[in-house]
C-alpha cells in the first residue's frame, strides 16, 4: 500500500491533512488485511498456566476427578519422606498447591464448566477436592438451596444421550431435485460443464437456488489463491515489456509471481517457502517459452473469454470459455491450461469427465473467440501446462486422441457430448444428484452438508 502511495504521489501533487486522510482510505480500501489467527479455530486446548493468561467467552474445566486434577503426588523412588523433609527439598504436595491456584484463578473466569467423569475406564472416579471445596463453600454461604448455585441450567449429559438415543430412525436418502425446466441452466463456462457431469446437485445450489459458499474469516489462502497469483504473474509477463538478460529475466518473473501471491492474501513471511519456488517455476517457464518460440509457437491470446451458441432439441444453449492462453504456428493453434494442481488424465478428457479443453478448442474453432485473424485455422493441440514449483517445477501433459480418431474429432465428439447433456436436463424428469460418479467423488464440495451426504451416503457404502 506504501508503495502504491509513493507511486501515485507525484500526480496527486500537494495535499492537506484531510486530502491525505481521503487518499489513505482509499488506497488502505484496495488492500485485504488476513488476520494471523492459530490453526484449529476457535477452539484452544490449553493447559492450567496458559489457560491463566488467556481471556474466552467460555471455559472449560475437564477431568476434575481426584488423581487426574489434581494429580496424585508421585513417590520418589530414591528418597522417602522424612529424608527429604530433612534436605529441605521441596515437599511432594508442593505442586498440589500450585495446581489449586491455577483452579482457582480460572475458576473465576467469566463463564466456567466444571465437568468429570462418573467412571474412568470402567472404573467409578471420585469427585475432585476442590469440587468438594466449591460445594462446603456454597453450603455455608447459601443455606439449604445451596445445591441450585452448582446445577447448571442446561442438562448437558440429557442432550448429549438424546444425540445418540432416538424413538424413531428415519433414514434420508440421495436428495433428487427436480426443478421446473424453465429453471434449469442454458448457458455455462466449461469449468462448470465438468461439474454438471461429476456433480449435478453443486449446478443446482449455485445456479437454480443462487447459493455461494462464502469465504471463511481470517482464512489462510491456499491451492486456489496460488493458482490464481501464478495465473495473473504469467499474464502481467507476456503483456509486459520484458528486460534484455536471462537472469534479469528470471528475476523479473520471481517477482511478478511473488507480488501477486502477496496480493491474493500471502504474507511476507511465507516468501520463505513461496519465493523458492516462483524462482523454480520462473527459470523452468522461461526455458520452456524459449523452445516453444523456437519452434514457432506465437502466444495469441491471454485470458481471453469466447462463447458459442449450440443447437439442442429443446432450443439454444450457450456454452463459454475464459481460456489461460492460446498459441498460434501458422495456421494452427494449441489451447493451453496452466495447473498449479494435478491435471486431468488424457483417458479422463477423452471419456468425457473433464472437457474444459476439448470443448474450449471447439469455441476457437466455431469462431466464439472474437479477434481478428483468429477464423482462419485450426486446433491442433491441447495442452495442460502444470507449473508446481517442486522438483519437476513445469510439466507438460498433452492430450491426444484415441488411434482411431483425429483431434477434430474429438473435439466435435465432446460438442455432441455437451449437447446431449443439456438435452437430458432439459427434461423435467432427470434429477440433480450428488455425486453420483463413484469414480469422481469430491470431499470437499461446497453443497455436501445441503445434501446431507454424511447420512447417507454411508449407508449406500454399506448396502454395496
Amino acid at each position: 500500500m506504501i508503495r502504491s502511495l509513493i507511486d501515485e504521489s507525484e500526480p496527486v501533487g500537494q495535499t492537506n491533512l484531510n486530502g491525505y486522510q481521503r487518499i489513505f482510505d482509499f488506497f488502505a480500501g484496495q488492500i485485504s488485511v488476513r488476520p494471523r489467527r492459530p490453526k484449529g479455530g476457535r477452539v484452544r486446548i490449553l493447559g492450567p498456566l496458559e489457560a491463566r493468561q488467556q481471556t474466552a467467552d467460555l471455559v472449560l474445566l475437564g477431568g476434575l476427578d481426584e488423581g487426574t486434577w489434581p494429580s496424585s503426588a508421585a513417590a520418589d523412588p530414591f528418597l522417602p519422606r522424612a529424608l527429604i523433609k530433612q534436605l529441605k527439598l521441596p515437599d511432594p504436595e508442593h505442586r498440589l498447591g500450585l495446581s489449586a491456584h491455577d483452579f482457582s484463578e480460572i475458576a473465576c473466569k467469566d463463564q466456567v464448566l466444571l465437568t468429570r467423569s462418573a467412571r474412568r475406564d470402567g472404573t467409578p472416579t471420585i469427585t475432585s477436592r476442590w469440587v468438594w471445596r466449591l460445594k462446603t463453600l456454597c453450603r455455608a454461604a447459601s443455606g439449604t438451596d445451596w445445591q441450585s448455585l452448582l446445577q447448571s441450567k442446561t442438562d448437558y449429559l440429557a442432550i448429549a444421550r438424546q444425540m445418540i438415543t432416538a424413538d424413531h430412525f428415519h433414514p434420508v436418502g440421495p436428495p433428487e431435485p427436480r426443478p421446473p425446466v424453465s429453471k434449469r441452466p442454458k448457458d455455462l463456462y466449461v469449468t462448470r460443464i465438468k461439474t454438471l457431469i461429476r456433480n449435478p446437485y453443486a449446478i443446482y445450489g449455485q445456479k437454480i437456488l443462487g447459493l455461494r459458499k462464502l469465504d471463511e474469516i481470517g482464512r489462510e489462502p491456499g491451492p486456489r489463491e496460488r493458482g490464481s497469483a501464478i495465473h495473473t504473474a504469467l499474464e502481467r509477463w507476456h503483456e509486459e515489456p520484458q528486460p534484455a538478460g536471462q537472469t534479469k529475466q528470471i528475476e523479473h518473473l520471481t517477482n511478478l509471481i511473488t507480488n501477486a501471491l502477496c496480493e491474493y492474501g500471502f504474507q511476507p513471511s511465507d516468501m520463505a517457502i513461496e519465493g523458492p519456488a516462483a524462482t523454480r517455476i520462473a527459470e523452468a517457464y522461461l526455458v520452456w517459452q524459449a523452445k516453444r518460440e523456437a519452434d514457432g509457437h506465437r502466444v495469441f491470446l491471454l485470458e481471453k473469454c469466447g462463447t458459442l451458441k449450440v443447437e439442442t432439441a429443446q432450443g439454444d444453449i450457450t456454452i463459454s470459455a475464459k481460456t489461460d492462453r492460446i498459441d498460434r504456428r501458422g495456421q494452427n493453434w494449441t489451447v493451453l491450461d496452466y495447473k498449479t494442481g494435478m491435471p486431468s488424465s488424457t483417458l479422463q478428457v477423452l471419456a468425457g469427465f473433464d472437457p474444459q479443453l476439448p470443448l474450449t478448442a471447439a469455441i476457437l474453432n466455431n469462431g466464439g473467440f472474437a479477434t481478428e485473424g483468429i477464423d482462419d485455422g485450426e486446433t491442433e493441440a491441447l495442452l495442460y501446462l502444470k507449473l508446481s514449483g517442486g522438483r519437476q517445477p513445469l510439466e507438460e501433459k498433452y492430450i491426444r486422441p484415441g488411434k482411431d480418431s483425429s483431434l477434430a474429432e474429438t473435439i466435435d465428439l465432446e460438442l455432441q457430448r455437451t449437447r446431449e447433456l443439456f438435452e437430458t436436463f432439459a427434461n423435467p424428469d432427470t434429477p440433480y444428484l450428488c455425486q453420483p460418479r463413484v469414480l469422481f467423488t469430491d470431499s470437499f464440495s461446497d453443497f455436501d452438508h445441503l445434501a446431507r451426504r454424511s447420512e447417507w451416503s454411508a449407508l449406500l457404502e454399506g448396502e454395496e
